[in-house]
């Protein structure tokens, strides 16, 4: 069986320990040791700067190599971009096109200029800002990954933000590209917890910024954690989830295409399915063999990822919808009539996805929507991101004259708190 499948009982203990965020003590320990590990990596970019920084280079065996500067040069950006074949190119474009779109519908949406009414003689109202400085780290590991820089850095472009940096340990000639088509103004070849601890405090060649925004490994999740509050960030993502409720109707061979889609991204993926139909669930035991064999996917696909995801018979449709709607997953692909009829009654993800010719790599890449998203839950309060990450609300209240109803009320809520000083500073407006 290459998912477990749980029913009755088991669904219900499933479902439960998920949501209550149950973690075992091995995770718990490789959390306090990812805890402890960050927190010496930004206390030595702080004391050290540039020089930490290079050493941590060498360290984890980033491209950056000694005393080189930190920024990419221009000269070697644009050679970068200029090895490109023009039909990866075209692709790239056309993916950008697409996401400043969904990002543009989303401004165009939204009050342009401040907001205001008058209320008992005064002003008051809000305007939108964007953030000023912006860094989108784009993660360097096991995959280049130019999606999270096009997703990233454009949509911050669409926002309106000024100033705009990339942070990659080593950046393929796709993500350059993207970088140039967001008019992103510096590169530099950092990654890992280091890279946001330098741009959240600043060093000799790494401005200090207002915000990072992007995925990355535990230790880069971790370091968001630390200095959040120092430096703003869009979310604590982990790793890649999709929830996907699948009918008797559903195309078997699709349905799993998309698991193994998921499956991919990381050992620590997690697919969650949910069918009331039991023959659906074996079967669909059938097709993942199937593509198995057909693809050359990473060891870990069969052996952390799809073991350590789950398909749960539930025990009617209203049963499958209440858990979505429990777990609130990063991606929700419904697949079948039944399941499709329903829509309206889940409430609670990042992206929804609907019917069988959509597939969550859509999103992942060139649809429009963002395809940083929430996740564990968080969806139940949190966004993905969107030209709104990166804005501001800020409150106006303008008042020309003494205005009696403002300073008697503040005055007797001021007193309630017994703050004086505050309904002597209201009162003394008061015109004799």
């Amino acid at each position: 069986m290459i998912i477990p499948i749980l029913q009755d009982k088991a669904v219900q203990n499933y479902v439960a320990a998920t949501v209550k965020g149950v973690t075992n003590p091995q995770d718990q320990a490789k959390n306090l040791a990812t805890t402890h590990a960050v927190e010496g990596i930004i206390q030595d970019v702080i004391t050290r700067g540039d020089t930490a920084l290079y050493e941590l280079a060498q360290r984890f065996n980033d491209a950056l190599e000694a005393g080189e500067p930190i920024a990419l040069s221009e000269k070697d950006w644009q050679s970068a971009c200029d090895r490109i074949p023009e039909d990866v190119k075209a692709s790239l474009e056309e993916a950008v096109a697409n996401i400043r779109l969904f990002g543009e519908k989303m401004m165009q949406a939204l009050p342009q200029d401040a907001v205001t009414y008058e209320h008992h003689g005064y002003t008051t109202g809000f305007m939108l800002r964007p953030v000023e400085k912006v860094a989108c780290y784009v993660p360097a590991g096991r995959y280049p990954l130019v999606s999270s820089a096009m997703m990233t850095a454009i949509t911050a472009q669409v926002a309106g933000v000024k100033e705009l940096v990339l942070l990659c340990a080593n950046p393929a000639d796709e993500i350059l590209y993207v970088a140039q088509l967001a008019n992103v103004s510096s590169v530099f070849k950092i990654g890992g917890a280091q890279a946001l601890a330098a741009v959240a405090y600043g060093t000799t060649q790494v401005p200090k910024m207002d915000m990072v925004v992007g995925p990355g490994n535990r230790f880069v999740v971790e370091a968001k954690r630390q200095l959040n509050g120092r430096i703003g960030i869009d979310s604590l993502a982990g790793p890649s989830e999709a929830l996907l409720i699948v009918d008797e109707t559903a195309n078997l061979a699709f349905v799993a295409s998309d698991l193994l889609g998921q499956a991919e991204h990381d050992p620590d993926a997690r697919i969650t399915l949910l069918t009331y139909d039991a023959q659906v669930a074996h079967a669909l035991q059938v097709e993942l063999e199937s593509a198995l064999k057909l693809l050359d996917l990473p060891a870990f696909v069969k052996d952390s990822s799809l073991k350590n995801s789950v398909i749960l018979i539930t025990k009617d449709l209203d049963y499958s919808i209440k858990i979505a709607n429990q777990l609130a997953p990063e991606h929700l692909h419904l697949h079948g009539k039944a399941v499709e009829a329903r829509q309206g009654d889940l409430t609670h993800y990042g992206t929804l996805f609907v019917g069988e010719y959509a597939t969550i790599a859509h999103g992942d890449y060139c649809a429009g929507p963002n395809h940083t998203l929430p996740t564990s839950g968080s969806a139940r309060f949190s966004s993905s991101l969107s030209p709104m990450t990166f804005l501001r609300v800020q409150n106006i209240l303008s008042v020309s004259a003494s205005n009696s109803y403002l300073n008697e009320l503040t005055a007797n809520l001021a007193n309630l708190e017994i703050l004086t000083a505050h309904a002597y500073s209201a009162l003394l407006r008061e015109e004799d």
